[in-house]
């Protein structure tokens, strides 16, 4: 029994080790690809990620908080659509508005100009469009955001940010929806959505200052 457990012993320290050597390596080459701001928002998930990765035992109440926050939202949704575990994902969430503000704040943190997160953002309306005919509906969420001082951009105040366009079929995290600011410009919601979805769906348009 003693030379069992001398064996069985060292098989289990073999199996952490290579564990935490894939773990390592697949961090390693996410992290080549990934932005500065994405390891960032990353390093603040981690701890749900590397649970993920053990297989350990994940709750709504695990996931919970980085659902909450705005700014690891979208990331949160994400990993846990790659280890098939969306289900775990708080329903008050799963909303295109709160997958808009979230894609939102996360743009503007890894714009050039902008770099930093809003400090602010307020949901404000959907507007809906057509295109072609008044059958294809598609709809566009629109938020304002602005960024406090000392930066250099809180002199714009507020600002509209642009988040589509959706379909009847779309769901919330899907990665076909882009976001659109023109930084340092506030027109109106329904105004701005418009130059956004005439840059999208005709060609004679000029597009928005800002797309991602």
């Amino acid at each position: 029994m003693s030379s069992y457990l001398y064996i069985r012993t060292p098989i289990r320290i073999l199996i952490a080790i290579l564990t935490a050597l894939i773990l390592i390596l697949r961090l390693l080459a996410w992290s080549k690809q990934a932005s500065p701001k994405k390891l960032k928002r990353f390093e603040h998930i981690y701890p749900l990620y590397s649970k993920l990765e053990d297989d350990d035992l994940v709750t709504l109440q695990d996931v919970l908080p980085y659902a909450a926050d705005v700014v690891t939202r979208q990331m949160t949704y994400k990993t846990l659509e790659e280890y098939n575990k969306t289900n775990l994902f708080p329903k008050e969430y799963y909303t295109t508005v709160m997958a808009a503000e979230s894609k939102l704040g996360n743009w503007v943190e890894d714009h050039a100009e902008l770099n930093t997160f809003p400090d602010e953002i307020e949901y404000i309306k959907r507007v809906t469009s057509y295109v072609d005919s008044e059958v294809h509906v598609v709809y566009y969420e629109v938020f304002r955001y602005r960024i406090a001082e000392p930066h250099h951009a809180a002199k714009h105040g507020w600002m509209l940010g642009v988040v589509g366009p959706y379909s009847e079929e779309s769901l919330p995290y899907d990665d076909t929806q882009n976001v659109y600011s023109r930084i340092g410009f506030l027109s109106v919601p329904d105004e701005e959505a418009r130059l956004v979805h005439e840059s999208i769906f005709c060609n004679d348009i000029s597009k928005p200052t800002d797309k991602n």
